[in-house]
Parts: C-alpha cells; sequence; structure tokens
C-alpha cells in the first residue's frame, strides 16, 4: 500500500460527504430545477436542441443561455428515464469527470514521479470549496462549463509541453463547447499559450509563439465554421447575445452589486481554507527556520495567472454571483496544492506505518458511514419541502403538462414556476381563465372569481386548487 493511500481514501470520503447526502434528497437550488426542467422539455420533444422550451407561459422560447448544457443532460434523460434522481446524477457525473481532469493535468506537470501520487490534494482543496460543492449539488451551468474548460487547458497545455498540435487542436473544441454553454466566459483558455510563456519564461521560444499563434487561428477558424455550417448555433447565441449578454453588460439587467470588485472578495472569502492553510504553514516553517522558495514556481505562476484569466473577466459586468467563479477555482486549488506538496510529502514520509493504517481503516470508515447516511437520508428534502408536498397533491388531480391559472404574485414566484414545470410539466398563466387555478392560502380570490371557479377538496400548506365549475 502507497503511503498517500489513505490520504486518497480520506479525499474520496470528503467529496462524497460534500454532494451525496444532499444530492439524496429532493429538493434544489432555482437555477438547476429550471435547468433540468428545460432539459427535461426537451427530451420529451418540447422545443429543438437549439431553441429550447421552459414553460407555455414564460420563455416558451428559452435564450437565456446557450444550448449545448440542454441538449447533453436532455440525453440523459432520454438514455437514462425521466426520474428527478437523473438530473442529480448528471451534476454527481460532472463532479467525477472534472477530478479526472484534475488527475490528467496533475499528472502531466508532475514530472517528477515523488508526486504524482499526490493528486488528491488539487481534488480535496476544490471540492472543500464551499461554492464548488454547492454548485455541483444544484445542478449549475458552471459544472459543464467548468469540465470543458479544465479539459481545454489540459489539451493546450499537453499540447504546448509536447509541440504537438493535435491536443491544441482538441482545446480549441473544448473552448467551443464552453461557450456553446455558458457563452465568452468559456473563451478564457485562449490565452493560455501566452500564459504558458509568461509563466515559464520562454519568450524566445519561436516555436511556442508559433503554436500560439496557429492555435487561436484555428480557434477562430473553427468557430467561424461551426456558426456558417451550423446557422441554429449561430442564431441560438445571436438570441442569448441580444437578450442576455449584452444587456448585462451595460447593467440594463440584474444587477447583483454596485461595486466591479466585489467578485474578487468572494474569490478570496471561498479560498478562506487554503489560505489559511498555507498561511500556517509558512507561520510554522519560519519559525523553525526552515521554509524555503516554493519548489514548483514556475506551475504555480503558470495555475495562478489561469486562475485570473478565468475570474477577473467577471468584473466586466455588475452582473455577479458568486458560482460564476466556480470555473476559476480549479486552478488555485493547483496553486496552493503546489505549494503545499513539499511540505506534505516531507510530512507523509515520515508517518509511521502503522499510523498510515490507522488512517486508511480510518478512512474506509468514514467513507461507509457518509454512504450509509447518504442512503438513510434519500428521498428526504433539503429544501422546499412544503412547496414539494404541495406539488405532489396537485399532480394527483391536474393532468401533466396543463396550464394552470394564477395571481401575478403566484406566477412570479420562480421557485414554484420550476418545480411545477419539471415535475408534472405544468405551466402559470396569470392572463386567462384555465380549468384550474392555484391562489395562495393566505391570499384568497375576490367574489367575482369564486362565481367561475369552485375549491377542490383537497388540503395543501401553502396553496389552494380551484376548478371552473362553469
Amino acid at each position: 500500500m502507497r503511503r498517500t493511500t489513505p490520504f486518497f481514501l480520506f479525499t474520496i470520503a470528503v467529496f462524497a460527504a460534500l454532494l451525496l447526502p444532499v444530492l439524496v434528497q429532493q429538493g434544489m437550488f432555482l437555477d438547476g430545477v429550471t435547468y433540468s426542467a428545460i432539459s427535461h422539455n426537451l427530451a420529451n420533444g418540447l422545443g429543438q436542441n437549439w431553441n429550447p422550451h421552459y414553460t407555455d407561459t414564460l420563455y416558451p422560447e428559452f435564450h437565456e443561455h446557450p444550448a449545448l448544457f440542454f441538449i447533453i443532460e436532455s440525453g440523459w434523460f432520454r438514455i437514462f428515464g425521466h426520474s428527478i434522481w437523473i438530473e442529480r446524477v448528471f451534476s454527481l457525473s460532472m463532479a467525477v469527470i472534472h477530478c479526472w481532469g484534475i488527475v490528467l493535468c496533475w499528472r502531466l506537470f508532475m514530472t517528477d514521479k515523488r508526486f504524482r501520487s499526490y493528486f488528491f490534494l488539487p481534488i480535496l482543496l476544490w471540492i472543500a470549496t464551499p461554492i464548488v460543492f454547492w454548485s455541483f449539488q444544484n445542478n449549475m451551468l458552471e459544472n459543464l462549463l467548468s469540465c470543458f474548460t479544465l479539459f481545454a487547458v489540459y489539451f493546450i497545455s499537453r499540447g504546448l509541453l509536447s509541440s504537438k498540435y493535435i491536443f491544441s487542436a482538441l482545446g480549441s473544441i473544448f473552448i467551443l463547447f464552453g461557450v456553446l454553454t455558458k457563452g465568452p466566459v468559456g473563451l478564457f483558455p485562449l490565452a493560455l499559450p501566452i500564459l504558458f510563456i509568461v509563466a515559464f519564461g520562454q519568450f524566445k521560444d519561436k516555436k511556442l509563439w508559433l503554436h500560439a499563434i496557429l492555435f487561436i487561428a484555428f480557434t477562430c477558424i473553427l468557430f467561424i465554421a461551426v456558426f456558417t455550417l451550423y446557422p441554429e448555433v449561430a442564431q441560438n447565441i445571436e438570441a442569448y447575445l441580444q437578450q442576455q449578454l449584452l444587456p448585462a453588460l451595460s447593467n440594463k439587467r440584474e444587477v447583483t452589486t454596485h461595486n466591479r470588485w466585489s467578485i474578487l472578495g468572494q474569490l478570496l472569502l471561498e479560498l478562506t481554507l487554503p489560505i489559511v492553510v498555507c498561511l500556517v504553514v509558512i507561520i510554522f516553517h519560519r519559525m523553525r527556520k526552515t521554509l524555503a522558495l516554493p519548489l514548483f514556481r514556475k506551475e504555480i505562476l503558470f495555475f495562478l495567472l489561469v486562475g485570473i484569466s478565468a475570474s477577473l473577466p467577471l468584473m466586466v459586468t455588475l452582473k455577479q454571483r458568486p458560482f460564476y467563479l466556480v470555473p476559476a477555482i480549479v486552478y488555485f486549488s493547483f496553486v496552493f496544492a503546489l505549494f503545499l506538496l513539499p511540505f506534505l510529502q516531507e510530512y507523509v514520509e515520515r508517518i509511521p506505518l502503522v499510523a498510515i493504517k490507522r488512517w486508511h481503516n480510518f478512512s474506509l470508515v468514514l467513507l461507509l458511514a457518509i454512504v450509509s447516511f447518504s442512503a438513510y437520508n434519500f428521498g428526504r428534502y433539503s429544501r422546499d419541502r412544503e412547496m414539494l408536498e404541495d406539488i405532489d397533491i396537485i399532480r394527483k388531480s391536474v393532468p401533466a403538462n396543463s396550464v394552470i391559472g394564477s395571481s401575478s404574485s403566484l406566477w412570479e414566484s420562480w421557485g414554484l414556476v420550476a418545480y411545477l414545470n419539471r415535475l408534472g410539466g405544468y405551466s402559470l398563466d396569470q392572463s386567462t381563465q384555465p380549468t384550474y387555478f392555484l391562489s395562495e392560502k393566505n391570499n384568497p380570490p375576490d367574489s367575482n372569481f369564486l362565481s367561475i371557479y369552485r375549491k377542490l377538496p383537497i388540503e395543501m400548506k401553502g396553496y389552494v386548487l380551484w376548478e371552473k365549475s362553469l
């Protein structure tokens, strides 16, 4: 058994602890439910691949984001069925694939075989970041985007290190996938060759400069070819730019902050744990007068520059959300892991074998306990319990895919809209009088309404369901 095996098992246990107990329960953040509803509709033939459909009354043509995420997730519904657990397995799979990408990048840059088995360290630092595990708990677009950009970074880096253009070309394809998932935020790997040259001090290497030029040229040609050969893809991106991106850049919609620097403050907050760990290590070794310069200085600078290139552009708009940082976090995890690696390796080599075996057994027991706890919580509620229980009651009384009337305030209850559509294909309508009507329990309709609808004899916690009496 390798000395690092118990630490790898411990990382698996932490990974499972931060994802499984939530993913096995019902309830999800609004955006994640919305994305799964759109993907589910696409799997059911509602909408087209590059022209997705949300509800009959809200975004019947959905262009708030590019469509690739919905196309891929809809494939999971087509293959594995229509259970609510499909989007959760999809999200978990994205996290696992992300770990694979981390391992590939680690082994690519870790030429010293002594350190190659420490790939668990960047994975541990990455998954322990609060916004990362929250995002993968909630089926966010950034999960898929982060996978695409990570593999773009891997293949471009491999192409630069090996001087093989085929790998950089693969990186270009993953950049395209990233853009078709979340727009221009997926373009940051384009700067990778320049960042590589700067970080590794290869300013006079003409082959690298030629590689960079050819890579950027190929990427541009690839984008032009796709948008020319597939006009529906170009139309989808154009609609997204007009409907979402350009208004956001001009701060005309969903302004979430009045300080462009707030996203960087959020980044520092998310990275509190590794920053504190590194500070403790620095202080400890300075006190012992054993602190030396980082062993992987060039690699640290490279990943630091990549992380900055993935996060700094987010300052261009006042529409900022913490989960926008998810694609950048992994590169800062590499930075901290590379800094801590020599200290950890020295520590691990000094641990007695008896302690190694005990840590191995502890990690196995911990993993078993987490899996058991997750199985115990299967099917319970992580959030929105009352709303979900009421929707289960509605599904027993209202035919699937129906339009349900509602007040304007209820129509703007976006969580309810998302759950109703994902679980029953329902659409809320505030402007007509369909067969069924939903009102809030503490906000009864007026007397004119009572002459048209009758209350159905079912009890719900937050809502009242009505049926036309005429």
